[in-house]
């Protein structure tokens, strides 16, 4: 039944897509093409995932992903009101009848880790919405992701079309961007990511001319979207975005768009020494030591007051009693984070009986690199800029650690690389709208790129988490560069 709903889903979305394809001088064969390209990214995406790493098994976070939000969609066939409850994030995770699916899910729990907010559990939601219709049939959920990711990009075309002077090109490097497809085009945070993104620029481009509750909806589901799935993004974005209304509001000053470039690096400046709560220091050297830890690999799970880390050698320590839980065999040494606070503590834990809820086992990063703690230091965060920067926009290199992919990585960041300093060199006269939304792009991408650059220490996942970076120098390139008939290339 799964393969049968996987045809006649592709059949009617592509049919739908043919159909109401037009405009921004977009052709209907423009954007099919676009949508059979999305999914060819997809398919690759399972074939590597599955067959390269995975031996026929779903590698990864999708594996995750996918299993847990199965466990949760049997919630909604036995208790239908608990799981709309679930859902809307109404019900009490802690009573016997929720908690005896959840306690069998690997990433649900997460948050429980002290994050300011668990970026698992909207996936997990929406992909046990998909399993009540999918039969827990694989490629229907990558189909549905890579529907996600295509309405994402075809909205965010639309968005910024205006600013464009070469559509169709601009239209052809969204869809072909390797990263920025190959990622979205899976059961990952990556697809939602994009689709909240396109949500959030349209909607704001239209309440700039009219306000109404379909685009008010829609805003909040934009901000849902990147806020609970990857807040990293949606913390700095969102407000960011802002600037458009208040640049719309001052009729695009130059001189408003001075005072509010040194008001937001004022902001940034003071969440450096800000109260711990939201204090950017401090989130960024929790972060990172999670990130070290997972590089180097180890055995990680979920006490009753903790997140407890142990190394990867000491895995033959512990047993899986069950798919979600574990047990200590052997007295082993490790770490523990109590929950709400900031620095591991060196402890040993006894032998025992007693069942822990299982995070992950992780053997080590083939694309591990050193990096420089942090360590709760504003010094050592501003000395770390230039290193930020490299890693992400340069590395890795063909000499650093990783397997061949690393390959396709590098040769991306040539080209991106490339087309922005061609976008520069063949500038096109930019009017004052134009500088203040480049303004924003810039901000955006360099903000996230700190932050990953900051706290990643892996370049396997540095590759994924900078998709909204790679995105906003297309969109940062495109805007810059010439019609056509004024240059030579």
């Amino acid at each position: 039944m799964g393969f049968l709903v996987l045809i006649c889903l592709l059949v009617i979305v592509t049919y739908l897509i043919n159909k109401y394809s037009k405009g921004n001088e977009l052709s209907k064969r423009d954007v099919l093409i676009g949508w059979v390209v999305k999914l060819g990214f997809g398919s690759l995406y399972l074939f590597i995932f599955l067959f390269y790493y995975g031996d026929g098994i779903l590698y990864g976070d999708s594996n995750s992903f996918f299993n847990d939000s199965k466990l949760l969609s049997l919630l909604a066939i036995d208790e239908p009101f608990e799981y709309f409850k679930l859902l809307i994030g109404l019900t009490d995770i802690d009573s016997p009848i929720v908690w005896s699916y959840l306690k069998e899910t690997n990433l649900w729990s997460y948050s429980g880790t002290g994050d300011f907010i668990n970026d698992n559990r909207l996936i997990i939601k929406v992909n046990s919405v998909i399993h009540l219709f999918s039969f827990s049939n694989l490629y229907v959920h990558t189909l549905i992701h890579v529907l996600f990711s295509f309405i994402g990009i075809k909205l965010i075309f639309k968005t910024f079309s205006d600013f464009v002077k070469r559509k169709r090109l601009f239209w052809y490097a969204l869809v072909c961007l390797p990263s920025l497809s190959f990622w979205s085009g899976a059961i990952l945070k990556e697809s939602l990511l994009i689709f909240g993104l396109g949500v959030l620029f349209f909607s704001l481009k239209n309440l700039r001319v009219k306000i109404s509750i379909s685009y008010l909806v829609l805003l909040s589901v934009g901000v849902l979207f990147i806020t609970y799935n990857k807040p990293y993004t949606g913390l700095i974005v969102f407000p960011l975005s802002l600037l458009v209304v208040i640049g719309d509001y001052f009729n695009w000053s130059i001189i408003k768009l001075k005072t509010v470039s040194i008001f937001v690096l004022l902001i940034f400046l003071f969440l450096m020494f800000a109260p711990t709560r939201i204090n950017l220091t401090d989130k960024v050297s929790i972060k990172q030591k999670n990130l070290i830890n997972l590089g180097r690999g180890g055995v990680f799970f979920i006490t009753d007051s903790s997140f407890c880390f142990f190394d990867y050698k000491l895995n033959s320590n512990f047993e899986m009693v069950s798919d979600s839980m574990i047990k200590v065999n052997v007295e082993s040494k490790g770490e523990y984070k109590l929950f709400g606070k900031h620095t591991f503590k060196r402890f040993t834990i006894a032998k025992s009986n007693k069942t822990f809820a299982h995070y992950l086992s992780q053997i080590p990063s083939t694309s591990y690199f050193e990096t420089e703690p942090i360590n709760y230091s504003v010094l050592q965060l501003i000395k770390s800029i230039p290193s930020a920067l490299i890693n992400v926009h340069l590395r890795p290199f063909p000499w650093d650690s990783g397997d061949k992919l690393k390959w396709f990585a590098f040769i991306q960041n040539l080209l991106l690389i490339t087309l922005l300093l061609l976008s520069i060199y063949y500038k096109r006269q930019l009017y004052n709208k134009d500088k203040w939304m480049l303004f924003i792009l810039i901000l955006s991408s360099l903000f996230i790129t700190f932050l990953i650059g900051w706290t990643t220490p892996i370049f396997g996942a540095i590759v994924r988490y900078k998709v909204p970076v790679d995105l906003f120098i297309i969109i940062i390139s495109f805007i810059l560069l010439k019609p056509k008939q004024y240059e030579n290339f």
